[in-house]
């Protein structure tokens, strides 16, 4: 495991409680317990990550209505973009696991990597309030920031442009999965990848299937670069 100081370093963040930095990065395999661990800290972090989202896309998004909003703030605070944040970190290098957990891959599992994401974010709200929580997480999310714009364009035929092209340089074409579907039926949301062969190359969250399918085609495009 390498030493906390070096997450705070990456963080951007330097704490003054020590303790609020070590129970985020405690797993419940390592100490069980509900003030043990980091799972009351994850339900925390999870209401802050979702407020200071809605805030910054409320002030700074002023033409984009509730839905298209709600699309954004989903896509930033969903498992995938928290799990490719704390990979960015090398989150799974600090936590604190049981052995079993840590032989079976524990360092790298999604659920484990963005819960611990969640549980930092209430630990530094804790231990510095809003506002330097606030930086933190902007500053974290800053590049995406910058591609919403394109991410939530007016909606075009992403699909057909996505097919179009593996058919011509490979004579097959993408394929859609359902990854989860959350939220009130007047309200639902999808979150949908898009795969080529067995390599997932976009991911997508909409208000409708066919919705997320064309983020995730767009997302695809982006990643690719398809011209």
């Amino acid at each position: 495991m390498k030493r906390l100081s070096a997450l705070e370093k990456a963080l951007h963040y330097k704490f003054k409680h020590k303790e609020h930095l070590k129970k985020a990065v405690t797993h419940s395999s390592y100490s069980a317990g509900a003030g043990n661990n980091n799972e009351r800290l994850e339900f925390l972090g999870d209401a802050i990550l979702n407020f200071v989202l809605s805030e910054f896309l409320y002030k700074e998004f002023l033409n984009y209505d509730e839905g298209t909003l709600s699309r954004i703030k989903a896509y930033i605070a969903s498992e995938e973009f928290l799990y490719n944040i704390s990979r960015l970190l090398d989150l799974g290098s600090y936590i604190y696991l049981g052995k079993g957990e840590d032989k079976t891959g524990g360092r790298e599992k999604k659920s484990i990597l963005s819960d611990a994401f969640e549980a930092l974010i209430a630990a530094i709200y804790l231990d510095g309030g809003i506002k330097k929580v606030r930086k933190v997480i902007l500053s974290l999310i800053a590049r995406d920031i910058k591609d919403i714009d394109r991410k939530n364009a007016d909606l075009r035929d992403f699909k057909s442009k996505l097919q179009e092209y593996f058919l011509s340089i490979q004579k097959t074409v993408p394929r859609y999965r359902l990854e989860k579907e959350y939220g009130p039926e007047h309200k639902k949301l999808f979150e949908i990848s898009v795969w080529i062969n067995d390599e997932k190359i976009g991911y997508g969250v909409g208000m409708s299937k066919k919705e997320a399918e064309q983020f995730a085609a767009q997302d695809a495009i982006i990643n690719l670069k398809i011209p």
